[in-house]
């Protein structure tokens, strides 16, 4: 009984904990980006676009059918955080960026609102690609922004010149399988940014080791150039 309890009161403190992150970032993002017109469409779509669900019900509804429960633990990458990673790359209108595991969407939005640039989101969950097609109509994206379903570990990945892969939650396996699957469809010069670790040295030039603020926290960002 006392173990219970002490589980529900650390639950309780890392929610709290977390709550008070996001606000804080929120506000920081405001006064970052309050006059631009792209973070406002990137916020309002996804609190009006997820009004009828969450992307927690939609993990608990999947994990029995995948049997990946950890494959599909929930984070988010922030809008600003976002920008200031495609900033980073020096993403344009020429670019094509693909989001793997790409959630609600919040880096293809950006890619295209803020930069004009075509992006791809990829992820298991059907419900994350039928939100996503959804806030592509709301925001008049159709031709810039698309989602597709798909597994990452194994589907066919578009060739492109920007690759964000948030792979933090995978198991190593999975990592591996994932790294190697679009490794293969990146062309030679391609950038990608992966979460928690770098990506395979034999197949990418590792350019730069950084911390960013993702909706979990801090995180450290591995940015690389396609050997």
């Amino acid at each position: 009984m006392s173990e219970t309890w002490q589980d529900k009161r650390q639950l309780w403190t890392v929610g709290v904990s977390n709550a008070f992150w996001l606000m804080w970032r929120a506000w920081v993002e405001l006064v970052c980006y309050g006059l631009k017109r792209w973070w406002w469409q990137v916020r309002c779509a996804l609190w009006w676009g997820w009004l009828d669900t969450t992307p927690q019900k939609l993990v608990e509804a999947a994990e029995n059918r995948y049997q990946r429960a950890d494959d599909l633990i929930y984070g988010e990458t922030l809008p600003g955080t976002a920008y200031q990673l495609l900033k980073r790359l020096e993403v344009d209108e020429n670019d094509v960026v693909v989001d793997l595991g790409c959630g609600r969407g919040t880096v293809p939005l950006v890619a295209g609102l803020a930069f004009g640039a075509k992006a791809y989101g990829i992820d298991l969950l059907r419900g994350y690609i039928d939100h996503g097609e959804r806030l592509v109509r709301v925001l008049k994206l159709q031709g810039v922004v698309s989602f597709r379903p798909g597994d990452i570990l194994k589907c066919e990945i578009p060739k492109a010149s920007v690759y964000f892969f948030a792979g933090t939650c995978l198991s190593a396996q999975h990592w591996k399988k994932a790294v190697s699957n679009f490794s293969k469809a990146a062309p030679k010069g391609a950038r990608a940014i992966s979460l928690s670790q770098a990506l395979p040295a034999k197949d990418w030039e590792l350019v730069s080791e950084e911390k960013w603020p993702f909706s979990w926290g801090m995180a450290t960002v591995f940015i690389h150039k396609r050997l």
